[in-house]
């Protein structure tokens, strides 16, 4: 089961939203306009697959809420809910950082497929930083804005690579594409370890 923050105000009508999610297996999680500031630098670790943001809010306006958000660097699609399409609305809400939005008087399918198509966007970048988080980034230019030699950057890619993994020579070899006897005499030239 999916889980959705919804950001609102008092009293309000979020019933035909909960009508558009029920066949899609989502648990909504309400929190109000007035309580967000306390946990909006908890909202990544959640597990919260987007946020949908009521654009009818009491206190605060939608549109710095999903400032407040993109700012406080929530990496999760935020929806907009509005009970009647406006465009001024729309085209503000994502110059903020909304990802797109679902109206009531819209087809009920849009809007369906625009809460599935947010939380498979959620999960391909979940699953891109997750692979990305411990890969390390080799650059042919030094601090100096200056091009590197080769071979500061061949020992640069070994040192990478007998990190990465974890100095079985066997697969360094195989995955840079270089015997096993040319590894080991770069090894010990460099002074890898």
């Amino acid at each position: 089961m999916s889980k959705i923050l919804y950001i609102q105000n008092e009293g309000a009508n979020y019933k035909p939203l909960i009508e558009i999610m029920k066949p899609l297996d989502i648990s909504l999680v309400k929190i109000n306009d007035n309580n967000l500031l306390i946990s909006m630098t908890q909202i990544n670790s959640m597990n919260f697959e987007c946020i949908i943001v009521d654009a009818n809010l009491g206190d605060m306006d939608a549109i710095k809420i999903i400032e407040m958000l993109y700012h406080n660097k929530v990496t999760l699609p935020i929806l907009t809910w509005t009970l009647q399409f406006n465009d001024n609305f729309y085209k503000e809400a994502v110059r903020a950082g909304a990802w797109d939005y679902i109206c009531k008087t819209q087809n009920l399918h849009k809007n369906q497929m625009t809460i599935q198509n947010a939380i498979k966007y959620n999960k391909i970048n979940k699953k891109y930083h997750n692979t990305t988080k411990n890969t390390s980034v080799i650059t042919i230019i030094d601090e100096k804005g200056r091009l590197k030699n080769y071979e500061t950057l061949d020992k640069e890619i070994l040192q990478t690579a007998y990190t990465h993994s974890k100095g079985h020579i066997s697969d360094i070899s195989r995955k840079l594409n270089i015997g096993r006897s040319t590894l080991y005499r770069k090894i010990e030239k460099y002074g890898i370890r």
